[in-house]
């Protein structure tokens, strides 16, 4: 008698489920994915791979993918809010090969999504499903069933929640951890890099670091558009979610004396692609297995953008959770190894996101004394020499 093939269901089909799909399809596993949108997409505007999330899109076939759809930005800055002085470069292009095994980009979030997507559909065109949103599930000695709003049950052998910062998997098997308000707010917006050249002088890419603000630009889109992210402390907004619109008008009184070239920025942005999100923080869970049920990325360790390593960590996690699956006796062992090999990293990112903010938004920039000794900026690049694909997976005690 053949032996069962398990078949894993994946609840979310973001950057760290797609990833996840893709590995174990890539090792001949049986794979399921639903999604509680109605259509395949991705919302969002730029994201930063650093090497060690470029690894984890090797090892998953997207090398070639990321070469000619992203942006390598070379040189990057830090710039004085007021002044618009650089505090600091950084050289991110060939540095980061030699030291770190792989390239740094930045690309549109929805053009990584559709890579991934393309890739899973490639392989297996029935493996995604749409318009099923999760609202509730059952574990039995056997499986899990998942039932969704639409009235259709789902049954697997295992579940992986990959649904993100508000999601139902965590909620339905895990103590959930209460968001807490940051009082900050983040807005977004890109703009065609054409007509604001002169204001991009400084380097490719660059952060600019003022009074309890911080203002991040780059190029994506291989350099035809520009990401622009500007994170303030404020008690303006307190609603999360990624597509809340905002106004030029209140982008430029929160950046008030800053730089010229920021204040082109802001107003170089089209109006009806200006949004703002609320920062609401989580504890870091002490586990993300329950039984027949594991979590990933945001669903397990929501954290602040200020390291630039959300995504980066969800990519992680299922580079390495699929290793896992195919490299121990069973599933049970396999999720019991994953959260004993990623448990500690991610939660520690995001202890470190939070600090990383802190420092960021010093009310003084200049007591950062950037480039005179280590600061915020060396946080974020101790994490890029972790390759998911090559460490050593651990065993539960």
């Amino acid at each position: 008698m053949a032996q069962h093939q398990p078949v894993f269901l994946i609840i979310g089909a973001g950057l760290g489920g797609l990833t996840l799909a893709l590995a174990l399809l890539r090792s001949g596993r049986k794979v399921r994915i639903i999604e509680a949108a109605p259509q395949l997409a991705e919302i969002g505007a730029g994201i930063s791979i650093s090497p060690n999330a470029a690894h984890a899109l090797n090892y998953v076939g997207l090398g070639a993918f990321m070469d000619h759809n992203a942006d390598v930005p070379g040189r990057t800055a830090v710039i004085h809010y007021k002044s618009g002085a650089v505090l600091r470069t950084a050289d991110m292009s060939t540095d980061f090969v030699g030291t770190y095994g792989a390239k740094y980009y930045q690309i549109h979030r929805a053009d990584l999504h559709r890579g991934l997507a393309d890739a899973v559909i490639a392989m297996d065109p029935a493996c995604i499903a749409v318009g099923r949103a999760v609202v509730g599930m059952a574990q039995t000695e056997t499986g899990v069933e998942v039932r969704c709003a639409n009235g259709e049950v789902m049954s697997a052998d295992y579940v992986i929640g990959c649904d993100g910062l508000r999601s139902t998997v965590r909620a339905a098997c895990f103590a959930a951890a209460t968001p807490r308000w940051t009082g900050q707010v983040a807005y977004r917006a890109m703009l065609p890099a054409r007509g604001v050249e002169a204001h991009l002088a400084a380097a490719p890419s660059a952060v600019t670091v003022g009074p309890k603000h911080i203002v991040t630009r780059y190029f994506i889109r291989r350099g035809q558009m520009v990401n622009l992210v500007a994170i303030a402390q404020s008690e303006a907004w307190k609603e999360e979610g990624w597509s809340h619109p905002a106004t030029i008008a209140e982008l430029l009184k929160e950046h008030e004396g800053w730089n010229a070239d920021i204040i082109a920025l802001i107003k170089a942005a089209p109006a009806q692609n200006l949004f703002k999100w609320a920062l609401f923080d989580r504890d870091p869970l002490q586990s993300w297995v329950n039984g027949r049920v594991a979590l990933l990325g945001d669903a397990a360790h929501p954290m602040l953008p200020f390291l630039g390593m959300g995504a980066a960590m969800a990519l992680e996690d299922a580079v390495v959770l699929a290793r896992c699956i195919d490299d121990f006796a069973d599933v049970a062992s396999a999720f019991a190894g994953y959260q004993a090999t990623r448990l500690a990293r991610a939660n520690a990112t995001v202890l470190a996101s939070r600090t990383q903010g802190e420092l960021l938004q010093n009310s003084d920039p200049d007591a950062q004394n950037w480039g005179a000794k280590p600061s915020a900026g060396n946080e974020e690049w101790q994490r890029y020499g972790y390759n998911p694909a090559t460490t050593e997976l651990l065993r539960a005690a």
